[in-house]
């Protein structure tokens, strides 16, 4: 992809929050990542621009110091690459304070990508942190 005109964006629901980044200099646009954590904090980054590989079983997602694997729940017929598993505080911290966002699968990458603006990541992190914390019942 050449240069990336990027549209950041926040959607989500009773259950999760998902940020979302689209490269909107293509006719028509192209989606480039969605993040979204859930419930019992589960994160899942899915990102279209990455070919599923046979052997290839964690989707790599850092923001300045900190990386982590997530485990690929795609199959290789599907389009693109997801990965889910547990939010980390750590890298939940790096996205907070703008650090750029990069993927990597295999011999594949995605980023690193330019920061959201600050209102979205903070919605985003603010919900995803209040997924780790135990709810009273």
């Amino acid at each position: 992809m050449n240069e990336l005109t990027p549209s950041w964006s926040t959607s989500g629901d009773a259950n999760s929050v998902t940020l979302a980044l689209v490269h909107v200099g293509t006719n028509p646009p192209t989606p480039v990542l969605n993040m979204t954590c859930a419930r019992g904090a589960v994160l899942t980054i899915e990102s279209p621009l990455l070919s599923p590989e046979a052997g290839q079983d964690q989707l790599q997602i850092s923001a300045g110091d900190v990386m982590i694997g997530l485990p690929v729940v795609t199959s290789p017929q599907a389009g693109g690459v997801t990965g889910a598993g547990p939010a980390f505080r750590e890298l939940l911290a790096e996205i907070t304070v703008g650090r750029r966002i990069s993927l990597s699968y295999g011999a594949q990458t995605v980023g690193p990508l330019p920061p959201a603006p600050n209102p979205m990541t903070s919605r985003f992190v603010n919900r995803c942190r209040s997924y780790l914390e135990p709810r009273a019942f």
